[in-house]
This record gives structure tokens, C-alpha cells and sequence, in this order.
């Protein structure tokens, strides 16, 4: 299992490998799937408490439904080990999972 600070390390490296500048702000997309919707949208008002931008919709296979929670951060201060936790814990609250991040690339 990945632990909070795992989660932290694995952002920052991929970012860092990929030329992105760390101490710039960035884009994420994070994806939490869900089994029904009414689950997506309860997890998804979470998120939206937590100053995310959250979008619902069904997934892209099965009958599961994508929470597309979206940001944006400075990966050299944001709090990335408390941000794996939140989505760990609501992936295993709402009987979900937590299926990582996107961001975008900011050259130096």
C-alpha cells in the first residue's frame, strides 16, 4: 500500500523527470471511481468543501462513475500527503477507488 508520503514523492518525482517546475502553480485532475452515482456525487460534495472543482460522470467502462476532482497547486508547498489521504480515504469510504492524478507540464 502507498503511504501519504509515497504519494508526495511519487508527484513531485514525476513532475520534476517530466521538466515541470515544481515551484509553479499546476493544473491537477484527480480521479476518484465510484460504484453508483449517488456515492460519486456524496464524495463529490466533499470535494467541493475542500475548494475542489468536481465533475460527475459515468465511467468510462463498467458501470462506475468517474468524481473528476480538479485544482490547482504548487507542487514544491502543497500539502500532497494530505491530498493522497483525502482521496485514499474517500476511495475506501464510499468503496471506490482512488486512481491517481494528472497535471500539467510548467517548463522552467
Amino acid at each position: 500500500m502507498t503511504t501519504h508520503q509515497d504519494f508526495q514523492a511519487e508527484v513531485l518525482t514525476q513532475l520534476r523527470q517530466m521538466g515541470s517546475d515544481t515551484s509553479k502553480p499546476h493544473g491537477f485532475d484527480f480521479y476518484l471511481y465510484l460504484p453508483t452515482e449517488a456515492v460519486a456525487r456524496q464524495a463529490g460534495q466533499r470535494l467541493t468543501n475542500s475548494n475542489y472543482k468536481v465533475e460527475i460522470r459515468p465511467g468510462a467502462k463498467g458501470s462506475n462513475w468517474l468524481c473528476l476532482a480538479t485544482t490547482t497547486l504548487t507542487p514544491d508547498t502543497a500539502p500532497l500527503s494530505d491530498i493522497g489521504h483525502l482521496f485514499t480515504q474517500l476511495a475506501q469510504e464510499f468503496h471506490g477507488d482512488f486512481d491517481g492524478w494528472e497535471s500539467d507540464v510548467i517548463k522552467k
